[in-house]
């Protein structure tokens, strides 16, 4: 869980009582907006809008590494798949990839237009009135879940970049320039959830082409509140 004074707590199942919460030392100085666990459950990634995203073993609580080098609020934090990058966004649309062991840069991506800075600070101004509604306007740079690619808004565009050094590979055709990148997953597709959309659309990451909407589906009659892929196919359920 994560809470407004920047201390993260790890939850577990058991039925002791004193075993149920472990909170970490080292906290962040303000609040702790996403976090992440690695695929083993072995370290958490968060982000704070004090700038920073710190990494802890769960072991022993132990703070691992922190990254500094952001000069906005942190909105989005990320593990790629094998938890050897972290990826984390800030406010003025700044996308870093650093190693999350050592705290070190691998490469940044700036932003090439002032869209997406603007849309964060829209949605900074209502956050703590409504949380729910945040990620839907904000646009993140996330890894695919194969970790092969980051994706990140540019230029009032998604666009995929390779995750070890930040080339450019692909840039999704006609994606608006906010939302919500949902993989599927086997990383070929993406949905953007648009909170005010009606229809879902689907891009092909390997090409950039879009490959499917609902548009001969019946609409929603309010904006899309949530979209997710199949794990063992190619179908997708939205709901608003």
């Amino acid at each position: 869980s994560v809470s407004e004074e920047g201390t993260p707590r790890i939850w577990t199942c058991q039925s002791v009582p004193e075993r149920n919460v472990r909170t970490l030392a080292n906290a962040h100085d303000k609040l702790i907006f996403q976090i992440d666990f690695d695929r083993e459950g072995k370290r958490l990634l968060s982000g704070s809008f004090d700038g920073t995203a710190r990494v802890w073993d769960l072991d022993d609580h132990r703070l691992i590494a922190t990254y500094q080098d952001h000069s906005a609020p942190l909105v989005a934090v990320d593990f790629n798949f094998d938890g050897s990058r972290a990826a984390s966004l800030d406010a003025d649309g700044v996308l870093h990839v650093w190693d999350p062991v050592t705290g070190k840069p691998i490469f940044h991506i700036d932003p090439q237009s002032n869209r997406f800075p603007q849309l964060i600070r829209e949605a900074c101004g209502r956050i703590i009135g409504d949380l729910l509604f945040f990620p839907g306007v904000l646009s993140t740079g996330l890894f695919t879940p194969d970790g092969a690619g980051v994706v990140k808004f540019q230029n009032d565009s998604m666009k995929v970049f390779r995750a070890d050094d930040g080339t450019p590979v692909v840039s999704l055709a006609g994606a608006a320039d906010h939302g919500w990148p949902v993989f599927s997953h086997d990383s070929t597709l993406v949905a953007i959830l648009e909170m005010n959309r009606k229809l879902p659309r689907v891009w092909d990451l390997r090409t950039g082409q879009l490959v499917g909407s609902q548009a001969s589906q019946v609409s929603h009659a309010k904006g899309l509140g949530m979209v997710t892929f199949s794990p063992v196919d190619s179908r997708m359920v939205a709901c608003d």
